[in-house]
């Protein structure tokens, strides 16, 4: 016997013919993950730039920014000993230069941070252990 079906049933094995993804792709996570990190990366070399076109050498010498966490510029210094000189003499003009820039606008604050010093990396020759 043949039996047949009618179109509310015929609608219900249309639609569950296949399983529904309930997780998305993982191509779509590394895409959003690669876009997310050339999104931050993009954003710290605007910011990069706009700190260059207000300090001098020495001040490229010693620091260099590392990026924005939580609205702060992270600004790594070489050595933890002139992170108070140097936030003394470039902290005001840095935050000006960014506050007139359309991408320092998401700034709220700056933070020196030490490089952290590992056996490979020594910073000025000292060495831990």
């Amino acid at each position: 016997m043949t039996e047949r079906w009618n179109d509310a049933q015929l609608g219900w094995v249309v639609r569950n013919r296949r399983r529904k993804q309930r997780v998305a792709p993982l191509s779509d996570a590394a895409s959003r993950v690669v876009d997310r990190v050339c999104d931050e990366d993009c954003a710290a070399h605007a910011l990069a730039d706009v700190v260059a076109s207000v300090v001098d050498d020495g001040f490229r010498s010693s620091a260099r920014v590392r990026g924005v966490q939580g609205g702060a510029l992270l600004i790594e210094v070489v050595d933890r000993r002139l992170i108070a000189s140097i936030r003394l003499e470039w902290g005001f003009a840095i935050m000006e230069a960014l506050r007139a820039h359309p991408s320092g606008r998401g700034v709220r604050s700056l933070r020196f941070v030490a490089r952290e010093s590992t056996p490979n990396n020594r910073v000025n020759g000292s060495h831990k252990g």
